[in-house]
């Protein structure tokens, strides 16, 4: 049976190393949301809270991430942010109210049932 692993060079092998890595941290990360979501109205913090707390972290992240153009293979590549289409913008502002909106949703479904039964009904 032919791979196609075997017909790429190291660097392309890094690269999906590297994703597979990436993709394992972020799926273990998710997977503890509802415990540290418990923990944390536990201690006081309510869902609204660690909610915005998660959406800023994550918003810095990605900010942090974009500044330094990683997942680019060369500066020539990237698009200045003055040249997206303000469509394109005003689309990308919707799908994060709508993913904050998500968020909230299953933050309090995390402390009102079951941590194994708050991401199939959110």
């Amino acid at each position: 049976m032919n791979n196609n692993l075997d017909n790429q060079n190291t660097g392309d092998r890094k690269t999906l190393l590297l994703g597979i890595i990436i993709m394992l941290i972020a799926a273990t990360l998710f997977g503890t949301l509802g415990t540290l979501t418990n923990l944390a109205v536990q201690a006081g913090l309510s869902p609204v809270a660690f909610a915005m707390w998660r959406e800023l972290l994550g918003t810095i992240s990605l900010i942090i991430l974009l500044a330094f153009g990683l997942g680019k293979s060369a500066k020539a590549d990237r698009i200045p942010l003055s040249k997206i289409p303000k469509n394109q913008i005003r689309n990308l502002v919707f799908a994060s109210l709508a993913f904050s909106a998500y968020s909230l949703a299953m933050f309090y479904a995390f402390v009102e049932l079951s941590v194994a039964l708050s991401p199939a009904l959110t």
